[in-house]
């Protein structure tokens, strides 16, 4: 359903921005399915001060954990896969994007000027 959505929506647009889309949809399911809260697992060992108010701990009564903020980002923090997709595969999509049309681009004038 969701991929029949993006094709639709972006079948006649620049395809890029349906990756950092499927990114924010992954963390929303995570928030709506958790009453409105990301869910960070506190990883062994690591002292908790406080937690912000758009955070909860993630237990064992949370929906979609493989959603949550769950990888951790050696002592910088965790982060989640709808984070990994808007913040590393979206950049890489526009450079390939970017690449390809350049290359495209040179391959058609090439291609005109020797006809």
């Amino acid at each position: 359903m969701l991929a029949y959505l993006l094709h639709k929506t972006y079948k006649y647009r620049n395809w890029t921005f349906a990756v950092p889309s499927v990114g924010g949809v992954l963390n929303l399911t995570a928030i709506l399915s958790n009453c409105g809260k990301m869910p960070v697992l506190v990883p062994p060992g690591f002292q908790l001060t406080g937690i912000d108010p758009c955070h909860s701990l993630l237990t064992a009564g949370t929906h979609v954990k493989m959603l949550c903020d769950i990888f951790p980002l050696m002592h910088l923090g965790l982060f989640s896969v709808g984070d990994v997709t808007i913040a590393v595969i979206w950049p890489l999509t526009v450079i390939g994007y970017v690449c390809y049309s350049k290359y495209t681009k040179r391959k058609a004038a090439n291609v005109s000027s020797h006809s």
